[in-house]
């Protein structure tokens, strides 16, 4: 069992986790979303301050920076 996570290197956010142990269907999944984020199709906007994410979880953990939630 084996878990691969990318990271975007300026924001720290983790772009991809892929756990090579799961099927086939669940990896090209997966490759079709990450593609769409290296091309900048999906993107999620703080409303506050314009900060973009690939990944809503990444950009829910930002927004709790504006309101001090932690």
């Amino acid at each position: 069992h084996k878990v691969v996570m990318q990271y975007d290197l300026e924001s720290g956010e983790v772009l991809s986790v892929s756990d090579k142990s799961s099927n086939l269907g669940d990896r090209t999944a997966n490759n079709a979303r990450n593609q769409k984020i290296r091309e900048g199709q999906i993107m999620y906007k703080c409303e506050d301050c314009g900060a973009e994410f690939a990944r809503q979880d990444g950009l829910k953990a930002h927004q709790r920076k504006h309101t001090g939630e932690k």
